[in-house]
């Protein structure tokens, strides 16, 4: 048995030194460029009962240091029952960006809302290059300028931006910042070495004229989930080499933690679903490999308990496992604005391959709740 893990543990343990010198070159590459957009910037935000944060967005897209005549902002109501409507024409009638809304009612919503709400808007966009951000986001004032810059500078086609969580302090939000520390390192990193993986919509950058050549959201429309990587696989596919990740402070996007497991679930169970439905069989492999390492981390873990040669064996695996994994993910985590201690990891550590098998597990289920709708795939 141990003969069949250890080279699961020993691909994996290398994956992951490799990865800690490829996010630390792709940050010196990022922080040395040089950034100078020109073009004209639509931001597009679909949004869906964010009566809380949406104002907030609007205030940061004002602050912006990128001149106001040369970006708009364009906020695409998905059916909200709440006053986030209401907050962003008051707005409208005091800001000195160009702002607009439109509605859910003008264009046909289906199985995919938030595809339709961000396709119908870019369909209004005046601008070449296309910025999606979700409404309960935060923004830095450079946050226009570095996506737009690093897309223009570097000839790209699309831009993945950095996504990170807010955190008060809690044991629960933490462990979410651990967690979403890998998820946008594993991203990162693959994006960076050729081998796309996942993108994440509250943060992405690409040109409109690409959006249409690879057919927008065609082929997945009816998916509900999926605006962001199954689009960056295609622009990639047709323009290879031409999708970046932004290891870039300045281009990061922050937004909120889950505040109960019920929720933290759901969301999960969304972006895991995804996998099985990529046309690249790598992403599949991906996943499978990061759930076999888990499994299989477990099930040494219960071998030692009968084995004195095998609690040997899953302590020297658990050991470059941990290690491994504290050095990535606390390098990603200084982009992210993540702050864990060690105990704090220690914990998330213990609970994250059981909580990879259940994620797993129930992604197969098809059908998740997202922003109070029942969704099926």
């Amino acid at each position: 048995m141990l003969i069949v893990i250890a080279p699961f543990f020993l691909i994996y343990a290398v994956a992951l030194i490799w990865a800690v010198f490829k996010w630390r070159k792709m940050e010196l590459w990022s922080r040395n460029l040089d950034v100078s957009p020109g073009k004209f910037v639509s931001v597009i935000i679909p949004v869906r009962n964010e009566e809380l944060n949406i104002l907030s967005l609007l205030t940061d897209l004002s602050n912006q240091r990128y001149p106001k005549s040369k970006f708009e902002v364009i906020v695409i109501d998905d059916g909200s029952v709440d006053f986030t409507v209401t907050f962003v024409q008051e707005y409208l009638e005091m800001t000195d960006i160009q702002l607009s809304v439109l509605y859910s009612g003008d264009y046909q919503s289906d199985a995919a809302p938030k595809k339709k709400a961000i396709e119908y808007g870019i369909s209004k966009a005046k601008g070449d290059l296309i910025l999606t951000i979700d409404g309960d986001c935060r923004c830095g004032e450079d946050w226009i300028a570095t996506m737009a810059g690093m897309l223009e500078v570097s000839d790209s086609k699309m831009v993945c931006g950095p996504v990170g969580f807010y955190s008060k302090g809690t044991l629960f939000e933490k462990m979410q910042q651990i967690e979403f520390s890998a998820v946008m390192g594993t991203g990162g990193v693959c994006l960076g070495s050729g081998f796309p993986t996942m993108a994440n919509g509250a943060n992405l950058c690409y040109e409109k004229e690409a959006f249409y050549e690879v057919g927008g959201f065609t082929g997945f429309e009816k998916i509900a989930s999926g605006d962001d990587e199954f689009l960056m696989h295609k622009i990639y596919e047709k323009y290879p080499g031409k999708v970046l990740f932004a290891c870039k402070k300045e281009a990061l996007v922050m937004t909120y933690p889950k505040d109960s497991v019920k929720e933290f679930l759901e969301q999960r169970k969304r972006w895991a679903g995804k996998w099985k439905m990529h046309k690249n069989k790598r992403n599949q492999y991906l996943a499978l490999f990061i759930f076999l390492v888990n499994f299989l981390f477990l099930v040494s873990g219960a071998y030692s308990l009968v084995d004195k040669m095998g609690l040997l064996v899953f302590a020297a695996f658990a050991i470059v496992k941990f290690v491994t994994e504290f050095i990535f993910l606390k390098q990603v985590s200084r982009l992210l604005d993540h702050q864990f201690n060690l105990i704090e990891f220690a914990i998330t550590w213990a609970f994250y391959p059981f909580y990879v098998i259940t994620i797993g597990l129930l992604s197969n289920s098809g059908s998740f709740v997202w922003k109070g709708r029942d969704i099926k795939n």
